[in-house]
Order: structure tokens, then sequence, then C-alpha cells
């Protein structure tokens, strides 16, 4: 009898001790899981912040220590850099922040999430006012990272952040914050470990009444339940190290699309200025390659593409870093000690290198010249270099290196011949309408055309616009060149169906006598039903009153307004919403790249959305080729323009 309780109670206890280890094990794993998601969530914080930097960083901070009046439009193109990139990233927000005289604290900038973005509700927008928060005022005081992990809760709801204190070159202090959502982690966690502690006890009370009779049988079986537990733990430590190596991979990827082109993967404007920011005396050339355009529209861009390639592969390797700064442009930077260590003669072979290649264009071979102009010094250098290798085009010469009198040489010269041009053109009908063709992507059917300036010079050559408005506009030659432009459109146009439109400055707007020669001609024509006039995002929008009264001038008429360029200036959202307009031309800037580049796919996307909800039509500009003619089609874009469907021409060409 003493022996048979002897052995029940040896049972007893094997049992007991069994289930108490069990619930221990469940238990340690538990907040063994909690404390490695933890570590997880702080990495994975620093990494995103550490990205964000070179969105929305340095040079803006100084910008808005300067000047605190930052447009909309540039708001908003940070609130969807920045949410893109925290859905990329797979972070709730990412913001920065700067405390104002009154020590309040102020976002500079905000992501916000897809429903905020819909809806409107809760977004937060350049200098919104955050409530006092010492954890964040810490960071900045302090300059030490600091990490804000008890899930403090505010409007936008319950996150773990970090706030890190960054200091530009100019001393201006701010923060960048990340936001993490991981209490849905947490609760995944939670309920994996009371599965896996419910399954124990499940099969526990399954087996017990055969534990009581085969002890020996109990035995093996806690085995294999402790071999399940390690395979649970190994699989959620799998599972937590891929999640950290996803993160440090996206990371790595974002960084190297914003600091590298992706045509040549050499690094690109934003890596230069970086660079360019180095203490110290540096020497830079700023090579461009001689009417690179002209060998695009015979040879195709793709084969230009193929030649800036080739052009990146000859530049790399002479000792210098070598950088592509836009469509035919590169820059070689070099540091130095003394500006004896450099002159033009370091360049030279480099420069050969490229005019004496011979490039492949199909069963073409042809050769490249170049311009270049040098700069030597510590700052300001890209503009330097870019006067120097202005003045080298004009002086017919290969490279130059920047003086200081080239500066008002330049400038005064330019004007003065520029000036005389535009009197002699108006004086003998050279300033002439060119059209550029407006389609219907889904048929390929030109129904509009927008009108461009350009002047004939005495021996026959076509100059573009942005070689001469811009000194017409400081002159009154340019109200001059607004009239001619108008008539010529409107004659051009009146016994035609199709639309057109006229480009208008601000300028044009505020002038009485402009708007008045404006409706006499548009109704001495019949026009009026069939002209778009164009006008310029960056300029003319700020100027809300005098816009919207040339706006119902126009419309009274039956005229459409379109906005230009929209994306490249103010952008705001909330301005168009006032104006009664009729198309949304998207810059060339945000198109050019979108067959490739995602996040400018995002932004395009949002802005046809945003139209159509309110009924303006879009129009795509930079449509260079079939791949971005596809891509814009299929975010629902309503007209295409550009080189793919035809370049600038007169309107006799299209007849």
């Amino acid at each position: 009898m003493k022996k048979r309780f002897k052995c029940q109670f040896k049972v007893i206890f094997t049992v007991s001790f069994f289930l108490i280890s069990m619930v221990s094990v469940g238990l340690y794993q538990y907040h063994t899981e909690l404390d490695e998601l933890d570590a997880a969530c702080t990495r994975k914080l620093q990494s995103v912040a550490y990205v964000a930097r070179y969105v929305v960083g340095d040079g803006f901070h100084d910008r808005v220590a300067i000047d605190k009046n930052i447009s909309n439009a540039e708001d908003m193109e940070n609130i969807l850099a920045l949410s893109n990139l925290a859905e990329d990233l797979e972070v709730k927000y990412i913001y920065t922040m700067i405390v104002d005289q009154n020590d309040t604290l102020r976002f500079t900038s905000s992501s916000a999430t897809k429903n905020e973005l819909s809806t409107g509700k809760k977004v937060t927008h350049f200098f919104d006012i955050y409530a006092p928060y010492p954890k964040m005022l810490a960071a900045l005081k302090n300059d030490h990272i600091v990490y804000d992990l008890d899930n403090d809760t505010d409007a936008w709801g319950s996150y773990r952040s970090i706030f890190i204190p960054c200091t530009t070159k100019n001393g201006v202090r701010y923060i960048i914050g990340v936001d993490i959502d991981n209490l849905s982690m947490k609760e995944h966690l939670q309920k994996t470990v009371l599965i896996e502690i419910g399954k124990f006890i499940f099969l526990f009370l399954t087996l017990l009444p055969l534990l009581i009779v085969y002890r020996n049988y109990f035995y093996k079986v806690n085995h294999r339940l402790r071999l399940m537990v390690d395979k649970a733990t190994q699989k959620l430590t799998y599972m937590n190290g891929h999640l950290e190596s996803l993160v440090e991979e996206k990371s790595a990827q974002v960084l190297k699309q914003a600091l590298v082109d992706p045509l040549t993967e050499l690094p690109n404007r934003i890596q230069l200025q970086q660079d360019l920011n180095m203490k110290g005396l540096k020497a830079i050339a700023l090579i461009n390659l001689d009417n690179f355009k002209e060998i695009n529209n015979f040879f195709g861009i793709p084969s230009g593409d193929k030649i800036l390639r080739e052009v990146a592969q000859l530049i790399q390797g002479f000792g210098f870093k070598a950088y592509r700064l836009n469509g035919d442009e590169f820059v070689l930077l070099k540091k130095i000690s003394e500006r004896e260590d450099i002159d033009e003669n370091d360049f030279n072979i480099i420069l050969e290198n490229i005019q004496q290649k011979e490039f492949g264009v199909g069963l073409e071979k042809i050769n490249v010249n170049v311009t270049t102009g040098i700069a030597i010094g510590e700052y300001d250098l890209l503009r330097e270099a870019d006067i120097a290798m202005h003045l080298a085009k004009r002086r017919q010469q290969r490279v130059m290196v920047y003086k200081q009198e080239y500066e008002k040489e330049q400038e005064s010269k330019r004007y003065l011949e520029t000036s005389q041009e535009i009197r002699k053109a108006l004086g003998s009908s050279r300033i002439v309408c060119y059209y550029q063709p407006i389609v219907n992507p889904n048929n390929g059917k030109k129904e509009k055309y927008e009108s461009l300036a350009r002047m004939i010079l005495e021996d026959g050559t076509i100059v573009p616009p942005r070689e001469f408005l811009e000194v017409a506009h400081k002159t009154r030659l340019y109200s001059e060149i607004t009239k001619e432009i108008v008539y010529q459109a409107c004659t051009d146009f009146k016994d035609r169906s199709e639309e057109f439109s006229i480009n208008l400055s601000a300028k044009d707007i505020l002038s009485s006598d402009i708007v008045d020669f404006i409706q006499k001609t548009i109704l001495e024509t019949g026009t009026a039903n069939r002209v778009v006039f164009e006008i310029l995002e960056s300029e003319g929008i700020e100027n809300y009153s005098q816009v919207s009264h040339f706006i119902t001038i126009m419309k009274k008429h039956g005229a459409k307004i379109a906005i230009d360029d929209f994306g490249s200036g103010y952008s705001s959202f909330e301005n168009i919403l006032k104006l009664n307009i009729d198309y949304l031309k998207i810059d060339g800037s945000l198109i050019k790249n979108i067959d490739h580049d995602e996040r400018q796919s995002v932004i395009v996307h949002t802005i046809i959305e945003f139209a159509h909800k309110i009924g303006i039509k879009t129009i795509a500009e930079f449509v260079a080729t079939e791949e971005i003619a596809k891509k814009v089609q299929e975010l629902g874009i309503d007209y295409s323009q550009g080189y793919y469907y035809g370049q600038a021409e007169p309107l006799s060409m299209y007849i």
C-alpha cells in the first residue's frame, strides 16, 4: 500500500513539475520575444530616420531658417515624398520639427497615411504647432538621440518613436522623428505564444491518462514537446532576423535611388551638392556635350542614352570623382591643397578621350564635341563653372577657367546682344509661332496644339524661348512679344477646328493693355471658344485675385484656362480648387522618368486623381518615349504632349 502510494506520488509530482515547467517556458519565451521585438523596433527606427534625412534634410531647414514662407506646393511635395517613404519602409509616420523663437514645437514636414491624404483629415502641414513634448525638447536641448518606447498617445494614436537631433552646416537645429505602430506586432506575438501554450495544455490533458500508467512514455512526450518549443523559437528568431534584413535592404535601395543617376549609375546632383559642402579647396570641371539635343532628335532618345552611358565610363578613373548633373552635363570633382595643384591641362586628357571617341549609333559612327568650364575654390563652384562654360561656348573655346570678372561680362554682354536681336526680330516679323501637338493617348489623334514662341535670327538660326524671353521680361519688348504671339496664333487657327493654347505670364495678366488686346483679338478672329490660356503655375498662382479676375473675363468670352508646369513650383492644391480652370498640365520633371521611378509615378497618379475628382482634365508634358506614353495612359491621363508625338513645328507641317 505504501509502495503504491509512493508510486502515485511520484507520478503526480512528475506531472506537476512538468506543468509548472511548461508554463514557465511559455512565459520565458514570451518575454524573450518581446525583448527581441523591442530591439528590432529600435534598429528599424534608426534606419528609417537616417534615410529620411536625405529626403527632407539640412538644405531645406537652412532655407526655412532664412524664409519661413515655404509654399503649399513644396509642403505637399514633402508630404507625398515622406508618405511614400513611410509606406516603403513600413512605418507609421516620418516628420521633422524645429523650435521657434517662442520655444514652440512646429512641424516643418510630415508624412500622412493614405486615408489621411484622401480625406484631408489629420494631415500635418508646414509650421503646424505640436503640443509641448519633453522628450522632443530633450533631444534638441541635449543633442542626444531620444527613444520613446512607452507607447505614448497623441491625436494620431499610440506609437513607439525615435527623435534624432540634427544640425545643418549653418547651425540650424531640428529633429527627425519616426513613429512605428508595434502594438499589433505585440498582440500577434502574444497570440502566437498563447496558442502554443494552449496546444501544450491540450496535448498534456490528452496524454494525462497515459502518463499516469506509462511514466516512461510521459518523459518521451515531454522531450518531444520541448523540441516543438525549440522549433517555434527558431522560427520566431528567423522571422525577426528576416524582418531586419528587409528593412536594411529597403533602406539601402532608397538611399541609392536618392544619390545615384539611374541611367549612368554615376553619383547625381544631390550627391554632388553634398560633396561640394566639404571643407577645403576643390576643383571642378563642368562638361557639356555640344549640340546633344540634335543627337537625340536625329538618332532618337535610346541612342542618346547609350552615348551618355559611354561618356560616363570614359570620364572615370583619372583621379577625379565623376557625376552626372543632368541631361547632357557631367561634373568632375577633386579635392586639392592649393590652387597651383591643378589647372586646365589636368582635364585635357579626359576631354581628348571624349572628343576622339567614335560613338556607334546604329550603322553610323559619330564624334561628340565638349565645352568645359572649370572653377577652383571652396564655395559656389557649380555656378562659377557654369559661367565659365557658357562664356567658353560664346567665345568658341573648348575650356575656360572661371575668373570673377566673367560674371559681369557674361550678364551684360548677353543682355545687350539679346535685346538687340529681339528688337530686330520684332521689326522684321521674325518672332514666330511654332506649334506642338497635344494628343489623345487613347486614339493617337492630335486634338490640340500649344503655341510656342521662336525667334529667327538673320542667319536663319531658330532660337527657343528660354534663350530670349528672360531678357525680354526685363524690357518693354516682352509685351510686344506677347501681342505678336497672341495675334499669330489666333490668326493661324481662325479657320481651324482644333483648340490651341497660348502661354501667359503674371506680367501679361497684370497688364490691362495686354488683357484688352487679347479680348479684342480673340473676338475679331472668332477663336474665343477654342483658345486655352496657359498660366505658369510657378509665377502666377500666388497673385490669386488678379488671376481670378483674368479668368472670369476670359471665361465670359468662352475661353478655357490651363495651369502650366503643375508640380514644378508652388503646386497648391488649395489654390487650384479656388480657380475655375479646365486643364492641369503636369510638369515634365515629374513625367520624364515616370516609367522607372515609382515615387514620381505615385505623385503623378495623385495629381490625376485630384484633378478628375474636381472635373479638371490633365495633360502630361515631356512624353518622349513609348514607355512613358504607355505609363501615363495607364495612370489615366487625358492628353499627352512631347517628342514622342511631335516637336514644335510651323503649323503648315501639321496640315
